[in-house]
């Protein structure tokens, strides 16, 4: 009825590791990168409720993630998880969201995992996160610039957060991730 339904263009978006995360323990779960809408925005300036003065209500849509590795991981896509450590950068340009990188060893607790994928043993393994669901804020605003290991600061207290995470299956072995993801800002 409505033709070819095709998605409109966008700009996509996208973060990464500068530096590898080495030798983490096995069969643990960390944190590598986090991504949030950011609370509230100003003239395309972004910040927590309180600093700037409209509450954030674009979509964000993740596209797809690329992992190098020298041995294999299990990753996953944790939604609304408490990282140990962590402070909210913009990503800067046109793009009205925040990231965290965590630091090598950075643990996660809560959260629910809501997509998930094994890396190739050597090599970069590209996924596409078509799947999940775009992440928003809440109808409370809220947020926080760093992570106080509480649940305040995301939702339903501010934006969904979504933490890639990864397990390493065996010694001695190396991850450098990188996330793309598009918005619809309005």
């Amino acid at each position: 009825m409505d033709g070819k339904y095709d998605d409109d263009k966008s700009l996509v978006f996208n973060i990464g590791q500068n530096a590898s995360i080495a030798n983490l323990p096995i069969n643990q779960r960390y944190a590598i990168i986090s991504l949030r809408v950011s609370p509230s925005v100003d003239n395309g300036l972004t910040g927590v409720l309180g600093q700037k003065e409209i509450i954030n209500r674009m979509q964000l849509v993740l596209r797809q993630m690329d992992t190098l590795t020298t041995g294999p991981y299990r990753i996953d896509v944790i939604l609304n998880g408490n990282p140990a450590s962590g402070f909210w950068s913009s990503v800067g340009g046109s793009s009205l969201a925040q990231y965290s990188l965590h630091a090598n060893a950075t643990p996660i607790v809560g959260g629910e995992s809501i997509f998930s994928f094994f890396t190739n043993t050597i090599g970069v393994t590209s996924q596409d996160l078509a799947l999940v669901r775009d992440i928003g804020t809440s109808i409370m605003g809220g947020g926080q610039t760093n992570y106080a290991n509480t649940l305040t600061g995301k939702y339903p207290d501010g934006p969904d957060v979504i933490t890639i995470c990864a397990t390493p299956l065996s010694l001695a072995s190396n991850i450098n991730t990188r996330l793309s993801w598009t918005e619809a800002q309005s």
